[in-house]
C-alpha cells in the first residue's frame, strides 16, 4: 500500500507540474483518496488541453476532501484558464434531478469521487444548495476505482448517471472538444460521467455504454 501511494504521488507531482502549479505540501495516505487525486490533476490537464496553458492555479488550503461531504472552494483546486475559471473538487456529495427541477436544494445527495464546477455556479451553490452542486451546475462526475473489480462497481455508475441526467434522444452530432476525448450526447444536464481505473477490467456493453454516455478511461 505504502509504494502505491508513492507511485501515485510521483505521477500527481508530474501532472501538476505540466501545468505549473504549484507543489502540495499534505497529500492522503490511502491509495484509493489518492487514486481521485491523481484523477482530479489528470483532469486539470485535460481541460489544459482544451483551454490552454491556466493563467493561474490555486490549490487547496485543505489538502481536497479527505471524506464525502459538501463543497467547499478551500478544498479544491482553482483555476483560471484565459476564458472560465473551474473549480476541480473530489467527495462532493452532490443532489440529483430533484434539485434542478425545483431550482433549489431537495431531495437525496449521492457522493462523487471527483466534480468539475465552474466558478460562475459557486455563489449558487454555496448560499441556495447548502455547498451540494445539483446536476445543472456540474461540468463533469467521475467515479475512481483503485482495486479489485466489481459488478456492483457498474450499477453504482449508472446510478450516477440516473442521479444526474435524464436521458434524451440525441441531437444531431457536432463533434466538440471534451475532456478525456469522451462526449456526451444523450443526457440532460448535459453532465460528463467517467469510471477511471488503474487497470483495464470488463466494463459494460458498448451498445449500454454509449446509450447511458457512460466511460471507462484507465490512468
Amino acid at each position: 500500500m505504502a509504494d502505491d501511494i508513492l507511485v501515485i504521488r510521483k505521477k500527481f507531482d508530474a501532472l501538476l507540474g505540466k501545468i505549473k502549479g504549484k507543489p502540495t505540501a499534505e497529500f492522503t495516505k490511502m491509495a484509493e483518496m489518492g487514486f481521485e487525486a491523481l484523477v482530479c490533476v489528470q483532469t486539470i490537464n485535460e481541460y489544459a488541453k482544451i483551454y490552454g496553458m491556466p493563467v493561474s492555479i490555486v490549490n487547496p488550503l485543505t489538502f481536497l476532501n479527505q471524506k464525502p461531504g459538501k463543497f467547499w472552494p478551500n478544498k479544491a483546486f482553482k483555476v483560471e484558464f484565459s476564458s472560465n475559471i473551474y473549480y476541480f473538487a473530489t467527495d462532493v456529495e452532490c443532489y440529483g434531478l430533484p434539485a434542478t427541477q425545483a431550482g433549489k436544494a431537495l431531495g437525496d445527495v449521492f457522493e462523487t469521487d471527483v466534480v468539475v464546477i465552474n466558478e460562475r455556479h459557486i455563489h449558487e451553490i454555496m448560499t441556495d444548495y447548502n455547498g451540494h452542486p445539483a446536476p445543472h451546475h456540474l461540468e463533469a462526475a467521475y467515479e475512481c476505482k483503485f482495486g479489485k473489480y466489481n459488478r456492483s462497481q457498474m450499477r453504482e455508475l449508472l446510478g450516477l448517471r440516473r442521479h444526474l441526467s435524464f436521458q434524451i434522444v440525441a441531437k444531431p452530432y457536432v463533434f466538440e472538444d471534451t475532456a478525456f476525448g469522451k462526449e456526451t450526447r444523450f443526457a440532460d444536464p448535459k453532465v460528463q460521467v467517467i469510471m477511471f481505473r488503474s487497470s483495464h477490467a470488463q466494463f459494460l456493453q458498448l451498445e449500454t455504454a454509449n446509450l447511458y454516455d457512460l466511460h471507462q478511461v484507465i490512468l
